[in-house]
């Protein structure tokens, strides 16, 4: 998937519930905790998949969060194909 990295924009706003607060911390630790798709970018502008230690409990954000979100995900709302 191709990104757009030259003609991006990033915007940044104030959290002052202490809610969100905290929840934005907890999804930025998990990210920066996930070692099963994590890369380095090298010097020379090229990304390397980062090696796990021996015996280090396999984390994916990605995994985690999918998780997560089927729990909320109630059967009876999902699009279903409709019988024509």
């Amino acid at each position: 998937m191709p990104r757009d990295l030259e003609r991006r924009l990033e915007l940044m706003t104030p959290i002052f519930e202490p809610r969100l607060q905290e929840r934005l911390l907890e999804i930025l630790e998990l990210q920066l905790s996930d070692n099963d798709l994590a890369f380095e970018l090298q010097s020379g502008g090229e990304y390397a998949k980062v090696a796990r230690r021996d015996g280090e409990k396999v984390i994916s954000a990605m995994k985690f969060r999918k998780t997560i979100s089927l729990k909320f995900i109630n059967p009876s709302k999902r699009y279903r194909q409709s019988k024509s």
